[in-house]
């Protein structure tokens, strides 16, 4: 679809308008419990994305639809050994926020 700016109308003109517009739709997989971080796995625009959260601070996985064969590989690459280095990594994050001045 291909779009311009009129500027004499001042609205977008669509060339291709008899076709109608999809958007892609974000769903939530899945949620899975952890003491110590929140994992929301989402499934959009032909990826999966493992979004880890941990306070204000977060990590977002992307993972292609034809890197895994079903939703259950997602399990296998969420070891515990990934989860923990992904916890780590908020560590650091954390000092490193502590360690900067705040500028406000």
């Amino acid at each position: 679809m291909f779009l311009e700016k009129n500027e004499t109308t001042r609205r977008n003109v669509c060339f291709d308008s008899w076709k109608p517009r999809t958007w892609p739709v974000m769903r939530v997989v899945g949620e899975i419990p952890h003491p110590e971080c929140k994992i929301t796995i989402f499934h959009w625009n032909n990826r999966y994305l493992i979004k880890i959260e941990a306070g204000p601070f977060e990590q977002t996985f992307k993972v292609n639809d034809y890197d895994i064969t079903s939703e259950a590989d997602l399990n296998k690459i969420l070891s515990e050994e990934f989860i923990g280095q992904a916890i780590a990594d908020f560590q650091t994050c954390r000092e490193a926020s502590r360690r900067q001045p705040t500028k406000i």
